[in-house]
């Protein structure tokens, strides 16, 4: 925001080329998570899973009025249990980037004799919107299953003949492990010249001032010692480093 001469200069071009020509990677990088980290949670989402089985199984039991066909459904159903669940997928867990803008304006919004005005007060290098890995749920990749744990297959308190024919004849699916994401809006301040950390700090929380809902501000600098990165980090600013870039393998 304050470093007009900064974002003039080759520097803050070539730092700015490394970090755009790298985003997804380096994005992908910080915030994705590891498998681990939802393990607590695997165990829950199968038994939801199976729970909605168990639950099919006892209204296609309940609405098959003594059919064969209709018992025997509801016994496919019991007999899906957890060894039917694959396992998760590592790359479930990497982040996801979208909504990649360089140069982003930043607007200020004031109230003004009862209106809300927008003024323009100046460019972030880099906006882009992160999925970062949440919740872990199962998808209920069963459509018959579901259809009838719903009624959608009932008729008149009945089980249709034609419909159990058909659902008998299909093969069950295996679920699908799914990620929710927690979308986080992101700037992307680049700088080549580095100021006293607390000069730095006040112009980093006034742009974020600016952000009209949550905002994460990521900081990018030549090289930062540890102790700065740490007084970043304590004040919810994450920080890179064109060292930190190249060694990870982004060109």
């Amino acid at each position: 925001m304050s470093k007009v001469n900064d974002a003039a200069t080759a520097a803050h071009d070539a730092l700015l080329r490394l970090v755009w020509r790298n985003l997804d990677g380096i994005m992908v990088r910080i915030f994705s998570k590891a498998s681990s980290d939802f393990e607590a949670y695997f165990s829950d989402a199968i038994e939801t899973y199976l729970g909605m089985i168990s639950t099919a199984a006892e209204r296609v039991h309940q609405h098959a009025n003594g059919s064969a066909e209709g018992l025997a459904l509801a016994e496919r159903l019991l007999s899906v249990d957890a060894k039917f669940v694959p396992s998760v997928p590592d790359e479930l867990f990497a982040a996801t980037v979208s909504h990649k803008t360089l140069a982003a304006p930043v607007i200020e919004y004031k109230a003004v004799s009862g209106t809300r005005r927008a003024t323009q007060v100046g460019f972030v290098d880099i906006e882009c919107q992160v999925g970062i890995p949440d919740r872990i749920k199962i998808d209920n990749n069963l459509p018959w299953a579901l259809a009838l744990s719903h009624g959608a297959l009932l008729s008149g308190g009945r089980l249709e003949r034609r419909f159990v024919d058909d659902d008998m004849r299909k093969t069950p699916e295996a679920p699908r492990w799914e990620i929710e994401r927690e979308m986080a809006n992101v700037w992307i301040d680049v700088r080549v010249t580095i100021p006293p950390l607390g000069q730095l700090l006040r112009e980093l929380k006034n742009l974020r001032n600016y952000a009209t809902g949550p905002r994460l501000v990521i900081v990018v600098l030549p090289a930062i010692d540890s102790e700065t990165a740490s007084c970043l980090r304590s004040e919810d600013f994450v920080t890179l480093s064109a060292e930190w870039i190249k060694k990870n393998g982004f060109v």
